[in-house]
């Protein structure tokens, strides 16, 4: 199973082609597009000789196809007439955050032409000094770039002869007058629960110190749950009001969002690099009784050659909902009439026999569920009907709680 990806191409001519392909992460795509030797460097930036070839390496080199895909995990953005101006989103980051096409090649520890690499760098380092002066002059002798998830990297201070050796590069790839590409706010709309999108998974080995924070979370949940039932205020209670928008025992929403933010703290000590999924398990008092992150079993080596190579991580990944289960079972906690928290992907049929089996009464989801885990939801909530488990759907922008089962 490939990264979807969707790619929109603007020509020289103001037209744009769109292209999805199902080999789309950063390390594969965006890196050998980055290196493709159809660019040059002229007078006004680097610049695909041929538009054609551009197009030609996303039809046969990266076999994508016409047209664009519902839910990518990633959305490129490319100008053959300026490398500098292509950009790339990871559609699970907040806020359509765009990264320069150029960092997903900077930022691989894994290219073996260091000169190339080099090169790359000075151009990309510029690229980001100019964004950050108006005036175009660095104004840092310690330049930042961010990654390709966009956090900032210190990069090491250049000697005289490399920053001016940078700066003559820098200057016949991008004119110190040429005005900055925009990064244009591409956030995605919150879709119904049963069209969005989502990415695959994987799930962990616990990690202590973060458990403990995660559990003085729970017993800090619990006790304001406790303190909460007999607030005069109904909109701090635990539980919902009952009424025809809600059931008497379904958390109220302001509840449920604070249990996915923790379960998105959860997900991000994932080392999957594609997808980071958290899940959290929750007693009927507000109680957080464990958590699961998607990961390799414990002992397993969970280095990156394996999880970039998708049939080796599905063979040995844990799912954070399973992973929260066993763990659970791991620390001797009955999970009988709980509920599960599950951000960033729905639930597939394996974690729902689990889920069903355990006894957890409720299971919360906040992601839409797009064409490639359609199937395995539809089984899933088939199973979780006919057992009598609930599911809900939280829409996160709205603050609201929908029963979907």
């Amino acid at each position: 199973m490939g990264t979807y990806a969707n790619i929109t191409v603007t020509l020289s001519d103001g037209s744009k082609e769109q292209l999805k392909t199902g080999d789309g992460h950063p390390s594969i795509l965006g890196e050998a597009l980055v290196s493709a030797g159809f660019w040059n460097r002229t007078s006004e930036g680097i610049r695909a000789a041929d538009e054609e070839a551009v197009m030609d390496f996303f039809t046969e080199e990266m076999g994508a196809e016409e047209g664009h895909r519902a839910f990518p995990d990633y959305e490129y953005f490319i100008e053959p007439g300026d490398l500098l101006r292509c950009y790339y989103r990871d559609t699970q980051e907040p806020e359509g955050i765009k990264h320069p096409l150029i960092s997903s090649f900077v930022d691989n520890d894994d290219i073996d032409n260091a000169d190339i690499k080099d090169l790359f760098r000075q151009l990309f380092d510029d690229f980001v000094r100019r964004k950050e002066s108006p005036s175009g002059r660095e104004t840092a002798s310690v330049n930042t770039a961010p990654d390709s998830r966009g956090s900032n990297a210190p990069v090491p201070e250049e000697s005289a002869a490399e920053t001016a050796a940078a700066d003559e590069t820098a200057a016949a790839a991008a004119p110190e007058n040429e005005p900055l590409p925009e990064i244009e706010d591409t956030t995605a709309e919150t879709v119904a629960p049963e069209s969005g999108e989502t990415a695959e998974e994987s799930a962990p080995e616990p990690v202590q110190e973060d458990e403990a924070e995660a559990a003085d979370a729970g017993d800090n949940a619990e006790d304001n749950a406790e303190d909460n039932a007999g607030d005069e205020d109904p909109e701090d209670a635990f539980y919902a009001i009952a009424g025809a928008d809600a059931e008497a025992d379904t958390p109220a929403p302001k509840w449920v969002s604070r249990y996915f933010e923790i379960a998105g703290l959860v997900g991000t000590w994932s080392k999957d690099p594609s997808t980071k999924v958290g899940a959290i398990i929750v007693g009927d008092k507000g109680q957080i009784i464990s958590q699961g992150y998607n990961g390799f079993p414990r002992g397993v080596r969970d280095n990156p050659e394996r999880y970039n190579n998708r049939e080796m991580k599905y063979r040995l990944v844990v799912h954070a909902e399973m992973n929260a289960i066993l763990n659970a079972l791991y620390n001797g906690s009955s999970v009988v009439g709980a509920s599960i928290y599950i951000h960033n992907l729905p639930v597939c049929q394996e974690c729902a026999k689990a889920i069903i089996q355990a006894g957890i009464a409720r299971v919360f989801i906040d992601t839409s569920v797009n064409e490639r885990w359609g199937e395995a939801w539809e089984i899933s909530k088939t199973m979780f009907s006919e057992s009598g488990v609930r599911c809900y759907y939280f829409d996160a922008r709205e603050m609201k709680v929908d029963r979907i089962i």
